[in-house]
């Protein structure tokens, strides 16, 4: 089935119906068949796994990975068994002369956090929207990780694997025109949260260039998703600085999308530990913001979801 076909118009029912006849397919003990058919009943509506299951791929992915474990606590650590379990499937074996060259999934991930940070850098809105690289500078990103071989043609091996790419589907797909992209939004951010790890973990940016790309992009729900998890990656004792930078905004000027990220932020946290007072200051922001009708709404649901979290 062509990796563009859609399940967003499919029913509960044939999901899980194609679920299940995996389970009776693949698992051969009934009692632990009909558990896991149970856990995946009870975790795929969650909106974080929900919003994966949007192609064949990806639901067959959230099917078996449910058969192996139970389902991760944060978006965190979905996105990275996401793309561990893709990049299993994403071979690049390469010829070359009479043996094969193999990259790591070390070198995949190094791949697609560059990418990630391409695209982000471009800066063009049509690119970032569909989360577009160019197949040229995608060739160049893959050639500078073949560099490290020695004695192989690194053009023709970048434009192979992007031939590879356009013969099969997973964290990457032939978005066509000459472009690939990342089959979905959370993959992209997700990598480029893990770019700017690296950079951290270099020390090529430190805690306050970390809070300004948090305080750059406070209004521009765009990056709110990549920020949230970068909040749930980081080390956490820099959580407090970030989300001190984030509430020192004005939010009136920004309809408090400032406030809403901080709240996103907290909610990413597994755990709160030396956190606490920080998430009660922005609670208090949260109640005087929940006074004001427009906001209201969006104000107590950011309440429960960090209250859902403390639970």
């Amino acid at each position: 089935m062509p990796f563009r076909k859609m399940y967003q118009d499919s029913s509960d029912y044939q999901i899980l119906e194609f679920a299940n006849n995996w389970y009776d397919e693949h698992v051969g003990n009934p009692i632990d068949r009909e558990r896991k058919k149970k856990r995946f009943q009870e975790s795929w509506k969650r909106d974080e796994i929900e919003e994966l299951i949007g192609n064949i791929t990806l639901l067959e992915m959230m099917v078996k990975l449910n058969n192996y474990e139970e389902p991760p606590a944060t978006r965190n650590e979905l996105y990275k068994d996401c793309i561990e379990f893709l990049l299993n499937d994403w071979d690049l074996v390469l010829p070359v002369g009479t043996r094969h060259l193999s990259l790591t999934n070390t070198d995949k991930r190094e791949i697609l956090s560059d990418v990630a940070a391409h695209i982000y850098e471009s800066d063009v809105f049509e690119r970032i929207a569909r989360y577009l690289i160019s197949e040229r500078d995608f060739e160049l990103i893959v050639a500078k990780k073949l560099g490290r071989f020695d004695g192989i043609d690194v053009c023709y091996l970048s434009r192979q694997v992007v031939g590879q790419i356009k013969l099969r589907d997973g964290i990457l797909h032939d978005a066509g025109e000459g472009y690939i992209g990342f089959a979905h939004q959370r993959f992209f951010e997700y990598c480029l949260a893990q770019h700017f790890m690296s950079q951290f973990w270099r020390m090529d940016m430190n805690v306050n260039d970390i809070c300004n790309l948090f305080v750059k992009h406070s209004d521009d729900e765009r990056w709110h998703g990549m920020l949230s998890l970068l909040a749930g990656a980081i080390d956490i004792s820099f959580v407090p600085k970030i989300i001190e930078s984030l509430l020192s905004l004005d939010g009136s000027k920004q309809e408090y999308r400032n406030v809403f990220l901080a709240a996103r932020c907290i909610v990413e946290r597994k755990w709160w530990n030396g956190i606490s007072d920080s998430v009660g200051v922005l609670q208090e922001h949260l109640h005087s913001i929940a006074k004001k009708p427009v906001f209201r709404l969006k104000s107590l649901d950011a309440l429960r979801a960090i209250e859902s979290r403390r639970l």
